[in-house]
């Protein structure tokens, strides 16, 4: 009796596993997703980025939302001048408690040039805010302090291992990372191509454009991936920044155009023919 039990036992554990193989077949292929933010506040500081998005970011489903929403229509505030005898402790509360957003991105920028290790602490710390214009001001205001734990806390938003942060706020600090840190920290920002927000992606292969062009052959990867992943988006802005670099080649424009069915990217293809040289 045991001995038939353990023989169904067995049989039973070698039909589920077949299922399960079976339904992970029919499961659909990880895909980048296009956030409800624009990248355009950004791009207008980041010449770079604001050339590969060019209208691309315009033409996307996910911008009617974008323009509906609060955090994507009401602008940053400019910081106001801090009032005489506002002490830094308290400028740190109210970037930690006060309710009105606005106030938390006056007190982030205004901790900005404070050279007290407690307004650095409490900067990181603020990365975390729940509203994604705070967590930008927090991101530009790390970045004007130019520091290693500055640096990390900001390299720790691009990883984004807890998926906590917002789009819009690691696209910010790739750019801020981009400006202020040395070639050989940037492993991981270089990495975000393969993120699957196409905002960081786009901002990876801007950051590696501007940064590593020994790695802007790894750009036609992108170009030529069939699985799907990579948002029409993330494909065009690679293919500009093959095209501005002058990385790509006539023999992979050429081949690229064969399979190519992106009418943005064919687009960018066709150009690079008709000023590379017929051999």
């Amino acid at each position: 009796m045991q001995e038939q039990l353990s023989v169904r036992v067995r049989e039973t554990v070698v039909v589920a596993r077949a299922l399960v193989g079976w339904l992970r077949g029919r499961l659909p292929g990880r895909v980048q997703q296009m956030g409800d933010r624009a990248l355009s506040a950004v791009a207008a500081r980041w010449p770079m980025l604001g050339a590969l998005l060019d209208s691309v970011v315009a033409s996307e489903p996910g911008d009617a939302q974008a323009a509906r929403s609060p955090v994507a229509r009401v602008p940053v505030p400019a910081a106001r001048p801090v009032p005489l005898g506002v002490s830094m402790q308290e400028l740190l509360l109210q970037l930690e408690r006060a309710g009105d957003w606005q106030e938390r991105v006056r007190a982030a920028t205004s901790l900005a040039d404070s050279p007290h290790e407690a307004a650095l602490r409490g900067l990181v710390r603020a990365l975390r805010d729940p509203n994604a214009d705070v967590a930008v001001a927090v991101v530009e205001a790390l970045a004007c302090r130019r520091q290693e734990q500055a640096n990390a806390a900001l390299l720790e938003v691009v990883r984004n291992p807890e998926g906590y942060f917002h789009p819009v706020a690691r696209v910010a600090a790739i750019a801020a990372l981009v400006n202020s840190s040395e070639r050989a920290e940037l492993g991981p920002v270089f990495a975000a191509v393969h993120d699957v927000s196409a905002e960081v992606s786009v901002a990876a292969i801007a950051a590696i454009a501007a940064r590593a062009p020994e790695q802007i052959d790894s750009l036609v990867q992108v170009l030529s991936d069939d699985s799907g992943f990579f948002a029409p988006t993330v494909r065009l802005a690679a293919a500009r920044a093959l095209e501005r670099t002058q990385a790509l080649s006539r023999a992979t424009a050429e081949q690229g155009l064969v399979r190519e069915q992106d009418l943005q990217v064919r687009s960018v293809l066709d150009r690079v023919l008709r000023s590379s040289p017929a051999l």
